[in-house]
């Protein structure tokens, strides 16, 4: 998990490549962070990169929004990604590991579902044809 939201994909996918893994449940694997839980992913990643870095004092979000605020965070910027992106490493790969996995484990079922539809219904269509019989031929007959 980086901090930077819009390119979990873009590693996912070569990585995947790389090792001859399944590119489309690596993709898959990495939208356990979105918007919706980007707090508590990016919360937790920060957390764990502090711990593995061993600060003490981090940054700590400004109480009012301000300009100085503003040039505060930006000047903290740096860091704070730096922190993320250990964090994240460490937090991530196992994540990533496992959901890979079940990503896998979801597609490739998904796949046996389908092969299995279609098996049942070419038995179907085959059991159709066999009970179809041909028109019969009219006689011919010589009339004179």
């Amino acid at each position: 998990m980086t901090p930077f939201m819009g390119l979990h994909m873009a590693i996912a996918v070569p990585l995947a490549a790389l090792f001859k893994w399944n590119k489309f449940s690596a993709a898959l694997s990495v939208w356990i962070s979105n918007p919706l839980s980007a707090p508590v992913v990016y919360g937790i990643s920060y957390y764990v990169g502090k711990k593995v870095l061993f600060i003490e004092n981090g940054y700590h979000l400004p109480t009012k929004f301000s300009l100085d605020a503003l040039i505060y965070t930006l000047q903290k910027a740096p860091g704070i990604i730096g922190i993320l992106t250990v964090g994240g490493i460490v937090v991530g790969l196992p994540v990533a590991i496992v959901g890979y996995y079940f990503a896998l484990k979801a597609i490739t079922e998904y796949r046996e579902s389908i092969r299995l539809k279609i098996e049942a219904k070419k038995a179907t269509l085959a059991n159709k044809l066999k009970r179809k019989k041909p028109p019969k031929k009219k006689k011919k007959t010589n009339r004179r």
